[in-house]
């Protein structure tokens, strides 16, 4: 399996349509062949990618809706790699993305898109009332996305995520872009998706061919709900 669909992935039970790829790489970050909707090859992943960004785009963007939280019950689903290649395609329609890593204890978003400097981010913003929200976020990475970084590693990221600051965080982020996608950590390790996709209003769920239940999946959809997210649908990785 060539390594563009080693994370195969399709959206259940939708009729996609396809939203073309148009965008070509920054030379600021080295990017990972991960971000399969960088390339024209019409793959499985991409087109399943490309057609929910689409669905995206008439569900929740023409309607005001400007957030979305991308959400796995477990580690190794693929959450990051939905995120990003969603907040991609989102920006190669010429929709003024945001990616944000929402994951404080194991971000991948600077791996995808690895910075040529130092990645400060969301961490430093939660922290300290030195930063705003324009200080950390690396605009157009790449025509129409913009970049927030988890800035590191931390062992009280679900601290940072409950407090009343990252609220306003993500309010500046709904506010200055017309879609902002935020990448979350596994839910069966830590609350923060939760509490991410109930701050955003929104929560897509990602799921694993032969590694996700269906049970845990349904009780993750549920969860979400309660905590005052909207589940917008769900991604089967076919991997």
């Amino acid at each position: 399996m060539k390594d563009d669909d080693r994370h195969g992935a399709r959206a259940q039970s939708q009729d996609f349509g396809v939203v073309t790829a148009a965008s070509s790489p920054s030379g600021i970050y080295r990017l990972s062949s991960e971000l399969v909707t960088l390339g024209t090859a019409n793959t499985p992943s991409t087109e399943a990618v490309r057609g929910a960004a689409a669905q995206l785009i008439v569900r929740q963007v023409e309607s005001g809706r400007r957030g979305l939280a991308v959400c796995g019950v477990s580690p190794g689903v693929g959450v990051s790699f939905i995120a990003a290649n969603l907040a991609i395609a989102l920006s190669q329609a010429g929709v003024s993305t945001l990616l944000v890593d929402g994951n404080l204890h194991d971000p991948a978003v600077e791996r995808l898109f690895a910075p040529a400097d130092e990645a400060i981010g969301l961490q430093q913003l939660l922290r300290s009332d030195r930063y705003e929200l324009a200080d950390v976020v690396r605009d157009e990475a790449l025509p129409d996305l913009s970049l927030l970084y988890a800035g590191g590693r931390t062992t009280d990221g679900q601290d940072l995520i409950g407090g009343a600051r990252f609220r306003r965080v993500m309010d500046g982020c709904l506010r200055d872009f017309q879609f902002t996608i935020v990448d979350t950590p596994a839910a069966n390790r830590w609350p923060d998706g939760l509490r991410i996709a109930g701050v955003i209003g929104y929560g897509l769920v990602v799921a694993r061919q032969d590694v996700s239940f269906v049970d845990d999946i349904e009780t993750l959809s549920a969860d979400l709900e309660r905590g005052g997210a909207s589940v917008v649908g769900s991604i089967l990785n076919n991997a």
